[in-house]
């Protein structure tokens, strides 16, 4: 396919990416997680931030664009709407949950306390405010025009739950990063620009402590990719 015609399949999948980008918005996490409430909060903060990369690299977002010549296949768009679609499917399966523990526990004679959510600005440990902040801005800054549709936010109280389905979604933007080789220099000088955002060597420290598991690019530019 050549590039005009990848421009139009391209602006054919942006919405399907902005509702992906989404998703991470409205997912909340409950008290239950407890002390690892943080670590995870900001590996979540990780993966969207590296399917926003993503998404920048390819040219989508509030006004797509492809910012160099990339051919590919219509094969290879068709993965690429399935595998948006998987990474949508997997934040409705955990919506669903979600859902049938709330009904559970509200029909249980018991406290409702395990149906407390957390909150990032009072219950998040101070060593890992500052890189949250620092993600969630990155990932807005890279959304800058769009609005987020209205939803009802919800909360998975499950963290085993929660590791497999950050492991699908990792996977999947595995795939997408994979699946255009064009590409892999532009992420990695905006994997360069995100790190010369974070201020701290702490942030610096903690952000390859959760992320470059998930995030070979992350993990290359750390030098734990070779560990």
């Amino acid at each position: 396919m050549e590039p005009a015609g990848f421009a139009i399949s391209l602006a054919s999948l942006a919405g399907t990416f902005t509702a992906c980008i989404d998703c991470f918005e409205y997912m909340q996490l409950g008290r239950q997680f407890g002390q690892g409430y943080g670590k995870c909060l900001l590996r979540l903060d990780a993966a969207k931030v590296r399917l926003s990369r993503w998404g920048e690299a390819m040219g989508l977002g509030p006004k797509p664009s492809v910012k160099q010549q990339i051919s590919t296949s219509d094969e290879n768009i068709r993965v690429v709407r399935s595998l948006l679609g998987q990474i949508l499917e997997g934040f409705e399966d955990a919506e669903r949950v979600s859902e049938r523990f709330k009904k559970h526990t509200s029909t249980k004679n018991t406290s409702h306390d395990e149906l407390l959510i957390c909150n990032a600005d009072s219950d998040l440990n101070s060593d890992f405010q500052g890189l949250h902040l620092t993600m969630r801005q990155i990932a807005s800054q890279r959304q800058k025009g769009t609005s987020i549709a209205k939803k009802a936010r919800w909360a998975l109280n499950d963290k085993k739950r929660f590791d497999r389905m950050i492991e699908d979604i990792t996977g999947f933007i595995d795939q997408l990063v994979d699946l255009f080789p064009t590409v892999q220099e532009n992420l990695r000088a905006l994997c360069r620009t995100e790190v010369s955002a974070i201020s701290t060597t702490q942030d610096l420290v903690l952000l390859d402590d959760v992320a470059c598991k998930d995030d070979k690019i992350l993990a290359a530019r750390s030098g734990k990719g070779n560990r």
